[in-house]
């Protein structure tokens, strides 16, 4: 008893005090509450896709490769994204195939080309989002074991094509000589044409496409994905899991991509060629 009345005898003497520390506190609170509110709010980003738009798959210099368009938004405080992947398998399949990011790529409309769209990249890096906010993303994923398989394959193939077509030049120099450099170079440069053309049966050639082929994982399937997101000082990644179907049509173009990589490596084709890709709706899993 005794206590209470020598604490409630303090207050009263110091009651000006208290209430100025009360009012600091409160002041406080109210001109922080939204960031106190987002710091004890649960971390959240969700990996949002939509069903009508359609996945790029390709097989190119890079290997087996995913272009997927989407949004993160951001339900905290301001997050780092850390790391993204696509897990992928076949309906059924125990195994996966790990993708990562590449570059985001940025479209524009070409006028010169009726419609069709032109794309640019920049290195995928880790970025920031702000609390409440949403950002589109249009990502170019690939493994990287099958990038590093394919880059090989393809420095080995270039330096076996120019060791064969410089011995085959200088086999022939005396029949591709001429006083005037323009029409050797003429003569040359067609030489060459019609030695990469021709030169489908050499060991180096063979030798490229089994080791692409090696690195070529897809198949008539219908696959199951899942994009994770990794973010800083969270245990744990945000994913949106989807479907994908791959058809024989489908196939037989990616595949093709395996003869127009070595086309391009061997000068049969302009090193700015594109291989094709396919393109497949998603369907959403719950």
């Amino acid at each position: 008893m005794q206590q209470h009345v020598l604490l409630a005898t303090w207050i009263a003497n110091h009651w000006s005090d208290v209430a100025s520390v009360a009012s600091i506190v409160i002041a406080f609170v109210a001109a922080f509450r939204p960031e106190l509110h987002a710091l004890l709010r649960p971390r959240r980003v969700d990996v949002l896709l939509s069903d009508s738009l359609f996945l790029e798959i390709g097989f190119n210099g890079f290997g087996p490769t995913l272009g997927v368009i989407g949004t993160l938004n951001n339900e905290h405080a301001r997050s780092l994204i850390t790391k993204m992947r696509i897990r992928l398998k076949a309906s059924g399949a125990n195994g996966e195939f790990v993708l990562t990011p590449l570059f985001n790529r940025e479209r524009a409309i070409n006028s010169a080309l009726a419609g069709g769209e032109e794309a640019r990249g920049k290195f995928w890096l880790p970025f920031l989002i702000e609390a409440d906010v949403a950002i589109p993303f249009d990502i170019f994923f690939r493994n990287d074991a099958a990038t590093a398989a394919v880059t090989s394959s393809g420095f080995n193939l270039g330096q076996a094509w120019m060791s064969y077509a410089n011995a085959k030049v200088q086999e022939n120099e005396q029949a591709l000589s001429d006083p005037d450099p323009t029409t050797m170079q003429a003569k040359v440069a067609g030489y060459l044409t019609a030695l990469s053309n021709e030169s489908g049966s050499q060991d180096f050639i063979v030798t490229a496409s089994r080791e692409l082929s090696d690195a070529f994982v897809w198949q008539v399937q219908t696959y199951e994905a899942r994009l994770e997101v990794d973010v800083l000082d969270c245990h744990r990644a945000f994913s949106r899991s989807f479907q994908f179907a791959i058809s024989e049509e489908q196939l037989r173009q990616l595949q093709e991509n395996i003869g127009v990589i070595i086309a391009i490596v061997c000068k049969q084709l302009d090193p700015n060629t594109v291989p094709c890709s396919a393109f497949s709706k998603i369907t959403l899993e719950d």
